[in-house]
């Protein structure tokens, strides 16, 4: 499948890698037993404590309720199943996830995806390698000479019509392109390919204006970026984040003008760092479904793995039993998912130390996706971060409007934004500096060195020159 220019994913190996994070929503205790991160039920006493009575005497501790069983959840179910062989009873527990995950159909008049695909097929090609060295340049602050401007002036003006449709869509509420789930890793998306380019368009529009102009093109691109907010889909996730870094690019070039206070409050009430995680989280019951499903319904398992790798088939005993430990794994691992990624970065490298690099010979499936995983939350923390450095911006573009100067910190802007995002690489504050006539707010990023703001190559940041 291809998802965009030079951006290749073959479904096969994709399968197996996003069914590494397919297990966490439904193993994760918090949520079966009420509040995230809620203790796990203590193990029963052992049959030679259990016909004996407490202690006597004032100091004796008062005997704890048992805890009430919890309702068998349809993951108790396929993992039962997965143990004694019964593939039946398995892909039964797998539909009773698809209930849960499928989004709710969108009304055909709040639904921009008819109009966001006529676009699609408008701008089929994307930017050239020459328009998307520009484009760099550009962004960068470096200005083109007239002939080279003309080449970006002339996609804007071939394509007029598909920009035209994307500003359309992007005041439309909700988007539904009509994936159907039950084809688990098979289904077809095409469109994530299409959001990809048109995301670059309107970027392109963007850098070729300034301030209100450029912020048209930049909410557009961020309404683009959200078209696929519920599908829950890891690929759609990802594609989703890399969309909201290119509409960032296109909100940065409109700050280098005037905005207005009408789009400012839609930068500023844009993604949060929260909704990220959620579409993250709502991702992974159909990768269970789909990976698991791949599995169990004798596709060959062989096929998934990287060059050179000999993973078994399906049909063999061994893999009912290498699922099995995967399973386990993964109930390890979901504590941690939708937590802050400062939070489960350190448990995550522990965790593939324990249960991948000390796995028994067989578990060739928990070997393969547990890296995957990592990866995934890394990449959606580099989301957040993005989305919270907009935010901020935004906010800080509306406490100069009312006070007539940008604040000495961050902790101004409370009256503005009452719940300031957290940096997700770091759990703290993001950086802030008043930079000459504006700003520059960032995170240190993956690597967790700050390097001040200077470079989007190492920090995630937000620049405003104004």
């Amino acid at each position: 499948m291809t998802v965009g220019r030079g951006f290749r994913i073959p479904v096969a190996i994709l399968a197996l890698a996003i069914l590494g994070v397919g297990l966490l929503v439904v193993l994760r205790p918090g949520r079966r037993h009420g509040t995230p991160g809620s203790p796990r039920p203590s193990a029963a006493p052992p049959a030679s404590e259990a016909g004996k009575l407490p202690p006597s005497g004032p100091a004796a501790a008062p005997v704890p309720p048992a805890p009430a069983p919890r309702p068998r959840t349809a993951f108790d179910r396929l993992l039962e199943a997965l143990r004694r062989g019964d593939r039946a009873a398995a892909l039964a527990a797998l539909e009773d996830l698809r209930l849960a995950f499928a989004p709710s159909p969108v009304p055909d008049a709040e639904n921009a995806a008819a109009l966001y695909r006529k676009a699609f097929e408008l701008y089929k090609e994307g930017p050239t390698d020459e328009e998307a060295e520009l484009m760099a340049r550009l962004s960068e602050g470096e200005p083109l000479t007239a002939s080279e401007r003309a080449v970006l002036e002339k996609v804007v003006e071939k394509n007029r019509e598909a920009l035209a449709l994307l500003h359309q869509a992007a005041a439309l509420a909700r988007c539904d392109f009509g994936v159907d789930y039950t084809r688990g890793v098979a289904a077809d998306l095409p469109h994530v390919a299409g959001m990809i380019r048109a995301s670059k368009l309107l970027e392109i529009e963007a850098l070729l204006g300034s301030g209100p102009e450029a912020a048209r093109s930049a909410r557009a691109s961020l309404r683009l970026s959200e078209a696929v907010a519920d599908e829950p889909i890891l690929v759609s996730q990802l594609v989703r984040g890399v969309c909201g870094e290119m509409a960032r690019e296109s909100w940065q070039q409109a700050f280098r003008g005037e905005v207005e206070a009408e789009a400012l409050r839609t930068l500023l009430d844009s993604v949060s760092g929260e909704r990220y995680r959620e579409g993250y989280e709502k991702s992974l019951l159909f990768e269970l479904y789909g990976g698991a499903k791949y599995v169990l319904e004798g596709w060959d398992l062989s096929a998934l793995g990287p060059e050179g790798a000999k993973l078994r088939p399906s049909g063999d005993p061994l893999t009912a039993e290498d699922l099995a430990y995967y399973a386990e794994t993964m109930a390890e691992v979901s504590a941690l998912a939708g937590r802050p990624y400062y939070e489960i970065r350190d448990r995550l490298a522990a965790l593939r130390a324990e249960r991948v690099d000390g796995a028994p010979w067989y578990a060739e499936i928990t070997r393969l996706v547990m890296p995957a995983f990592e990866r995934a939350a890394m990449r959606q923390a580099q989301a957040e971060a993005g989305a919270g450095t907009g935010r901020l911006a935004a906010a800080l573009r509306l406490y100069r409007e009312r006070n007539g100067s940008y604040p000495e910190s961050l902790g101004s802007l409370r009256g503005i934004l009452p719940d300031p995002p957290v940096d997700p690489f770091t759990g703290s504050p993001f950086r802030y500096r008043r930079e000459g006539e504006g700003f520059v707010v960032w995170s240190p990023g993956e690597d967790g060195r700050d390097d001040g703001g200077v470079s989007a190559a190492n920090d995630v940041l937000f620049r405003s020159p104004r």
